[in-house]
């Protein structure tokens, strides 16, 4: 069976999936990665092996390490921090009390109070961080809404800040 030959790339990645294939992984990959059209055997075979829980059968899993999915769980939190933080900001900047705007915003968000206050601070060291960098030349390049994204990324994972010193550097910033 040639890599050039469609229905071969078929047969090859539905053998896979029965087993019957010494590098499975290779032959689904080739004809993903192929123009080839899957046929409608092999998408519903493909369907069947992501549903599949059982022990048995054909059975395909997405996996992502641990600590990929911690620093991502964290950025959706840090991310969440800053919206709480910017709305509690901007209800005290209108004048509402510090107890007012954290009972307001624990109401909007449908968090706990003890959420709030968290968010309100690390709204207000983010800000500082983030402001001092869009007086650079790289903050203005790169916009508020990527030195902010910047800012979540070192704070949820800290190798991120080593392997970025550079960028940091041009921003005048440390962290």
């Amino acid at each position: 069976m040639s890599e050039d030959d469609p229905q071969g790339l078929d047969l090859r990645a539905y053998l896979a999936l029965q087993r019957a294939s010494l590098d499975w992984r290779r032959d689904l990959a080739t004809l993903m990665r192929s123009d080839v059209p899957l046929s409608r055997l092999l998408r519903d075979r493909l369907a069947d092996a992501f549903d599949n829980e059982a022990k048995e059968g054909p059975r395909l899993e997405l996996k992502n390490h641990k600590v990929h999915r911690d620093a991502f769980a964290k950025l959706v939190v840090l991310h969440d921090r800053m919206r709480i933080g910017r709305w509690v900001a901007r209800r005290r900047d209108e004048g509402a009390t510090a107890a007012q705007a954290n009972e307001e915003a624990a109401a909007y968000f449908r968090v706990s109070q003890k959420t709030v206050e968290p968010a309100f601070a690390y709204f207000n060291k983010a800000s500082v961080w983030i402001d001092a960098a869009m007086d650079s030349e790289a903050g203005q390049t790169l916009g508020r809404e990527m030195v902010e994204r910047l800012y979540h990324s070192i704070a949820a994972q800290p190798a991120f800040k080593k392997a970025n010193a550079g960028l940091i550097q041009q921003l005048g910033l440390s962290h």
